[in-house]
């Protein structure tokens, strides 16, 4: 139900990063974008509204179509090839932008004429970026032609940054990048896990009595079967699981480029009896009490450094990671002991780490209570929650709430 708001309630404008399509009823939205607006529709106090550049459904990866009547927050369609000029900002308490995207970085400029508070989410940084174009399978010239770009652009964002009043960074790597070039700034963590989700004490206490029995190592991974996420290291590393007599299962939840050559490597390695990769399932009704029940260890193969939300989510069932060090990981671990971390691109390595958990199963059970305690800390109300007291603070705004500059960990 969407809550009654004043004509003159402040506005929240916020332009994602994704596109949006219009249809006969309404709109065509990516649901990881709308799920997280619809809690800044419930926290903001006032009206919420967000630009949606227009694109093909095809560049929506999680898309589906919403009514009118759906949505707690209004929407328009940019169809003025992606420019917003500030006839669409003037109204605004304050604005909330994409710095990942090189199509807002003229917003510092804007918004310092028209005196409206900006404010930049930011999740990839620069060597992030460099990354993922050395893991792509174009041309060699071709990645050296998007990694000069990535480079100049990345001139322009630090420009538009200074310019900002504030930035909202995912995930340590970015908060540690960027920190200088903002008055203020928050670290957050991306995630879709509430509080009602999380594990419970008995679910875990169950999973370490099973581990205490000399059960099989259950190990999961949920997401994209591509490049950019390590996926095909997944096998690689349950050949070495297998190869050092390792008893142990991995369910791997997803779909992408690589889950064809993945499942021939499977069926090669005659990995069949330990390693089976599902399609994608719903989060809450499925995912989530999956991973709460049936696995002890998260396999993370992620080879570049972007902040997804599956570290805190795996955590939030109970489940440590073992990963490669990349350094969102890395600020996770500086954190709590909640996995262990292993030489980037090296799935002998990551193997390694995996028996030494499995060897040392007592660890691994108090990892459990680590992992869930610091995603409990991190849920996704109390994340958003801090995020829009950040935004209410930046906006000057007076709503009968005190708001304070905290790093939530």
């Amino acid at each position: 139900m969407n809550k009654p708001i004043a004509a003159d309630a402040p506005m929240l404008l916020i332009i994602p990063s994704v596109p949006g399509n219009r249809t006969t009823s309404g709109y065509y939205l990516d649901e990881k974008a709308v799920l997280g607006l619809e809690l800044y529709a419930r926290f903001w106090p006032g009206r919420v509204l967000t630009l949606f550049r227009e694109g093909d459904r095809s560049a929506i990866l999680f898309g589906r179509e919403y009514t009118l009547e759906d949505l707690p927050f209004d929407v328009q369609i940019v169809t003025n090839n992606g420019e917003i000029d500030e006839i669409n900002l003037t109204n605004a308490a304050i604005i909330a932008a994409s710095g990942d995207n090189f199509l807002d970085f003229p917003l510092a400029d804007i918004c310092k004429k028209i005196d409206v508070p900006l404010v930049y989410f930011i999740e990839y940084i620069l060597e992030t970026r460099l990354q993922i174009i050395a893991l792509d399978k174009g041309t060699k010239f071709s990645k050296i032609k998007s990694a000069v770009w990535t480079c100049l652009s990345e001139r322009d964002r630090r420009r538009a940054f200074r310019k900002a009043s504030g930035l909202q960074a995912n995930g340590t790597p970015a908060g540690n990048a960027y920190a200088s070039l903002t008055p203020d700034l928050i670290t957050y963590f991306d995630t879709r896990m509430p509080r009602a989700l999380m594990a419970t004490d008995v679910e875990i206490e169950r999973k370490i009595e099973r581990l205490k029995a000399g059960q099989p190592l259950r190990l999961g991974f949920s997401g994209r079967l591509d490049p950019m996420k390590g996926s095909d290291h997944l096998i690689y590393t349950a050949e070495k699981l297998r190869l050092a007599g390792c008893d142990f299962s991995l369910d791997i939840f997803g779909s992408g480029s690589l889950e064809q050559s993945m499942q021939d490597r499977i069926k090669q390695s005659q990995l069949a009896s330990h390693v089976r990769i599902h399609p994608p399932i719903d989060f809450k009704t499925a995912l989530v009490p999956f991973f709460r029940n049936d696995i002890d260890l998260f396999l993370c193969c992620h080879r570049q450094a972007d902040p997804s939300c599956t570290y805190m989510e795996a955590m939030g069932c109970g489940v440590p990671i073992s990963g490669y060090g990349n350094k969102a990981f890395m600020g996770l671990l500086n954190l709590a002991p909640i996995g262990r971390s292993a030489r980037m691109g090296s799935p002998y390595a990551l193997a390694r780490a995996v028996l030494a958990l499995d060897a040392d199963r007592a660890t691994l059970g108090k990892m459990m209570w680590e992992a869930r305690n610091l995603s409990s800390r991190n849920d996704v109300e109390s994340t958003f929650i801090n995020r829009v007291e950040h935004l209410v603070r930046l906006a000057k705004m007076d709503v009968g709430r005190k708001t304070e500059h905290r790093r939530q960990i």
